[in-house]
């Protein structure tokens, strides 16, 4: 996905992801997948400078019949100081998608 979305061309910026798993009784016997992806880039000669962090959690029961909740916090901030200093930012929690069984 990282690859896909960000590519490695100059001036492109810079991208990170990481995936984590879980199991053990402290949660049931469940098993809970974490990802991070957070990007960054910025263009000195256009003054203007954006970053892009997410946070994704969805926690499943091996062969359940039921589907499983990916819930998710996503952050975007830009600035852009060409006349001045404009900052933007949004920050939207609990973003979800029901996941089907397979």
């Amino acid at each position: 996905y990282i690859k896909s979305r960000y590519s490695g061309r100059v001036g492109d910026g810079i991208a990170g992801a990481a995936a984590f798993s879980f199991m053990g009784e402290e949660i049931g016997g469940d098993i809970e997948l974490r990802f991070y992806i957070h990007a960054r880039r910025s263009r000195p000669k256009g003054q203007w400078a954006g970053r892009w962090s997410s946070q994704w959690r969805v926690v499943f029961t091996p062969e359940q019949g039921t589907a499983a909740k990916l819930v998710g916090i996503m952050e975007l901030a830009s600035h852009y100081s060409e006349d001045g200093n404009m900052h933007f930012s949004r920050k939207a929690s609990d973003v979800g998608k029901v996941i089907p069984p397979p």
